[in-house]
């Protein structure tokens, strides 16, 4: 019997048709014809449906009896040398360029279309005041690398495409982070073609993919301060929930040494707002304690918040903490956790999104409607919510913080 958190045999083999990084290590993939088994992004040319069998970890599939793939390495844990393969592989991400001042800059590549223009659409809104900006050309905040205050700054260069980003001062370690937290923010390494192709298949999707091709789904900066902010946005507004966020920040954040960058704090740690007095910026009682919990789950425990964070269990956990609903652990997914599958159904704006002659879609229909749009259903809820950007003012949806 399959496990209750194992995805359909459908979701996996889409999945390996897009050789996305984000599926590894949630499936591995055995081919009968061959009697190899290989994680979902491997090179190799993709076999006919009929051929392959899915299994939920790697010993499961040695079981059965089919041997590891010498080309991706399926037998080796995320994390170890023999899965990250060489360093130089991530240092060829990056194209170094001069910097006016003290700083370093890098060019990163990005799959076409990209979708510039709606990613940093997404992100204004919900830049947190005092320590991001965001204008439509570029994305500025203060960062934590290696115990010292940077900044950094992105843009997009579409000829060639690719992002172009700067920190200053210029860092003499945790440059792969930064570039990694990177590419997660602004979804560098998604292919578009294959996520277009398969939401363009439901009509109410179609014209939303035509219009904006190569959208992408935001990431973030760092899981807990997601997580603080989905937490704020609970049944207020985007605006709301900025408000909050920037007198967190303001209260609790630690100030950064050059105050004229405009980016004057640091986002506040899990250990410092475990032990503050969060409701003193104006939240009700039972959002500062869901916030607490939520913190000192973060500060004393080893939950993590990263993309690399197995996505079934880190779910299990948030879900745990008391004041974490189905709509924030699902929005922390879509965002922090990069589950390309991540969809918070019973979210207001996406059910009006499909709503028909006035008539409000269930949760229920919305989720029926979604199991078409697997594995790509974050990238369907970003559709759903920029349609409604263009239509309706966000102030109206409350909970598409």
């Amino acid at each position: 019997m399959q496990p209750t958190n194992q995805p359909s045999e459908d979701f996996c083999y889409r999945a390996v048709c897009s050789r996305d990084a984000r599926f590894d290590g949630r499936f591995y993939a055995a081919v009968v014809t061959t009697g190899i088994y290989c994680r979902p992004l491997c090179p190799a040319v993709t076999p006919q449906r009929r051929h392959v069998r899915f299994y939920p970890c790697a010993a499961a599939a040695e079981e059965a009896g089919y041997r590891p793939c010498r080309r991706c390495r399926p037998d080796a844990a995320p994390g170890a040398p023999a899965w990250l393969g060489t360093t130089a592989t991530v240092r060829r991400d990056g194209a170094p360029i001069p910097v006016a001042g003290e700083g370093l800059g890098l060019r990163l590549p990005v799959r076409t279309p990209y979708d510039w223009n709606s990613l940093i659409a997404f992100l204004a809104p919900r830049a947190i005041p005092g320590v991001e900006q965001v204008t439509p050309d570029s994305y500025r905040r203060s960062v934590l690398v290696d115990g010292a205050p940077h900044y950094i700054e992105v843009t997009f260069e579409p000829e060639p495409p690719r992002l172009v980003f700067c920190v200053r001062p210029p860092l003499t370690r945790g440059l792969i982070e930064v570039v990694e937290r990177i590419k997660a923010l602004f979804d560098a390494d998604a292919d578009p073609l294959p996520i277009d192709d398969h939401l363009r298949r439901d009509a109410g999707l179609a014209r939303l993919v035509r219009a904006r091709p190569g959208l992408r789904v935001p990431g973030a900066w760092d899981g807990f301060e997601l997580g603080v902010r989905a937490i704020l946005g609970q049944q207020i507004s985007v605006a709301g929930a900025t408000t909050l966020a920037g007198r967190l920040a303001q209260a609790f954040g630690a100030r950064t040494p050059d105050e004229t960058s405009g980016a004057t704090r640091l986002f506040p740690t899990a250990e410092r707002l475990a032990e503050a007095d969060i409701a003193k910026i104006g939240l009700p009682g039972a959002r500062a304690r869901a916030l607490s919990g939520f913190a000192r789950e973060i500060a004393e425990s080893c939950l993590s918040l990263s993309p690399a964070a197995p996505i079934e269990e880190t779910r299990t956990r948030l879900l745990a903490i008391p004041g974490l609903g189905p709509w924030t652990v699902e929005y922390v997914a879509l965002r922090a956790l990069r589950d390309p599958d991540a969809f918070p159904a019973g979210d207001l704006g996406l059910r009006r999104a499909l709503s028909v002659e006035g008539t409000l879609v269930s949760e229920k229909e919305l989720r029926e409607r979604s199991e078409a749009w697997r594995p790509w259903r974050a990238y369907a809820a970003m559709h759903l919510w920029t349609s409604l950007s263009s239509t309706v003012s966000r102030k109206k949806h409350a909970r598409s913080s």
